[in-house]
């Protein structure tokens, strides 16, 4: 069986179809590819920790952001900075998208109205 890192623990070949089930159903749901640099020394457990937390369905959206903070400031004060920075992005690029939803009803809203009235004009 694959361990969360890809490691073969039961001496399977790598690339095998029971090693490659084994690892698509056993891993977690979360892709870290650590690109970033306050990433690169984050341990094999933190990353198991992160993925116990981040697969849990049951959390709702804020125990889910309560629970990463947790974790990163578990981690130290520039994984913290940095989980906080990219949570702070994601809320902002919500925000950013919530307004031009509005806008967009707005718009159609206008749209509607004048698409009405041409079918009253055209009877």
């Amino acid at each position: 069986m694959l361990d969360y890192y890809g490691q073969n623990q039961n001496n399977e070949p790598y690339g095998s179809v029971n090693s490659y089930r084994r690892y698509r159903d056993a891993s977690p749901k979360i892709v870290h590819k650590h690109t970033d640099s306050a990433l690169k020394n984050i341990s094999k457990e933190a990353w198991n920790e992160l993925a116990v937390i981040v697969e849990n369905e049951s959390l709702t959206k804020a125990e889910l952001e309560l629970q990463l903070r947790g974790w990163a400031a578990k981690q130290g004060r520039d994984i913290l900075k940095y989980c906080e920075m990219k949570i702070e992005k994601k809320l902002q690029e919500k925000r950013q998208l919530s307004g031009a939803i509005e806008e967009m009803l707005k718009q159609l809203t206008l749209l509607y109205e004048q698409l009405e009235e041409i079918k009253v004009d055209d009877k």
